[in-house]
């Protein structure tokens, strides 16, 4: 989400419904933010190296869906499939990360 908060920053800075939001409004920086979002890359990919070699092998994967909906959304208007590939791949990371294996059943 912080990476969604700071390619959105200048939109959101002229959209009534999020000028408030803490990076438009200047409660957070743009480094702050962008140090959270690292952090939390950071941490996820720990995590994925925690769990199994196919998860850390598919961490790109899941990196690129979550930033892409970030840019999708300026070019398609497929933004909200992105998202629901982003939303619903979490079921499937959770069948990989417990069995170590993509399979079709967890897809299905």
């Amino acid at each position: 989400m912080s990476m969604n908060r700071l390619a959105d920053r200048d939109l959101d800075r002229r959209n009534p419904r999020a000028a408030d939001r803490p990076l438009p409004s200047g409660r957070l920086s743009v480094p702050e933010v962008a140090l959270a979002c690292l952090l939390s890359t950071a941490l996820l990919l720990f995590a994925a190296w925690q769990l199994n070699p196919l998860c850390v092998a598919l961490f790109p994967v899941a990196m690129v869906v979550f930033t892409g909906y970030s840019y999708v959304k300026r070019v398609s208007w497929l933004t909200h499939v992105v998202l629901g590939i982003a939303l619903g791949g979490a079921p499937v990371g959770g069948w990989i990360a417990v069995t170590g294996e993509l399979t079709w059943e967890a897809v299905l």
